[in-house]
């Protein structure tokens, strides 16, 4: 069964469950359990041979694909390097697992920012960044192979500034938020299509940033899109305040958007200086569980 993971903080991953280990790599190719997006900050990012992340560095942002091997095998080909990530083990702690690691760059811009992967049922992946410099643009590129080679990045025309939520509906319709919703009905090639992204029923922001959830039926169509959005109360700011995070559904493909809800017990209190602080959390993603539970990952 196809899924999608998200870890806050450092990207997500696309791919199939991970049951035992992997076959072994044929003439050095990478055979993955699944892909990771990551941030990677050039230095410091990166993990140690136990797979824990060190302190990041302030410089410059490049996109990174990660496919996860319980295998590892020796790269016969330039651009994959010998890499770990950390699963956790249902225990509540962590397994280290052996990897390859590219980094994914436009050719022009200062940074490469990654906020989208996608599998779709056409075989390709499909991967959003910005394109980072005097201007900030969304930009696609796609994969046949797994990861292992990409398209040149283009730029989605009509959309400026950091895209979110990249999202797969299935039969070759993606969505995205920048500014408004943009869809593509033709597996991200054209975005021709968009709607206005709305606030919250109260009127607050719906800021965005991590990944949605899509409830398919037994034929493959959309049913439902689940996501979170966070804002700031009128009055307060980051970083002193507490954050509002809001979960909404649409049953349209992402057109309109049903049953807000934000859970109280999202707010938390925290000891400091000898005072009592009401804390929140913002960026999040969500995912449905083999059992039929929602998870949420919030920063």
């Amino acid at each position: 069964m196809r899924y999608i993971l998200v870890t806050m903080l450092f990207g997500l991953a696309v791919g199939t469950l991970a049951r035992g280990e992997s076959e072994p790599c044929p003439d050095g190719k990478v055979v993955s359990d699944g892909l990771l997006l990551n941030y990677d900050f050039r230095r410091g990012s990166l993990p140690d041979t136990k797979g824990r992340i060190k302190d990041l560095s302030p410089s410059g942002i490049n996109a990174v694909i990660r496919p996860t091997t319980a295998t590892p095998s020796p790269a016969k080909r330039t651009g994959w390097l010998e890499h770990r990530v950390l699963q956790g083990d249902g225990r509540g702690g962590w397994v280290s697992r052996p990897a390859k690691i590219q980094a994914v760059r436009h050719p022009t811009a200062k940074m490469t920012m990654p906020f989208g992967l996608v599998r779709m049922d056409n075989g390709e992946l499909a991967l959003q960044c910005s394109a980072e410099g005097k201007s900030t643009k969304p930009v696609m590129a796609f994969s046949r192979d797994d990861g292992h080679t990409w398209t040149s990045f283009v730029e989605i025309p009509a959309a400026n500034g950091r895209p979110m939520l990249l999202t797969y509906h299935g039969g070759g319709k993606l969505s995205f938020v920048a500014g408004r919703r943009f869809f593509s009905h033709d597996y991200g090639r054209t975005w021709t299509d968009s709607v206005e992204h709305p606030p919250t029923r109260q009127g607050r922001p719906f800021h965005l940033e991590g990944n949605a959830w899509v409830d398919f039926d037994k034929a493959g169509k959309t049913k439902a899109i689940l996501e979170l959005g966070w804002h700031y109360a009128p009055g307060k700011k980051h970083p002193r305040d507490d954050a509002n995070v809001v979960f909404r559904r649409s049953v349209d493909g992402g057109r309109s958007w049903i049953d807000e809800l934000s859970p109280p017990q999202w707010k938390f209190t925290m000891r400091h200086g000898g005072k009592s602080w009401l804390r929140g959390v913002s960026e999040g993603a969500i995912v449905r569980a083999a059992n039929g539970d929602l998870v949420a990952a919030l920063r």
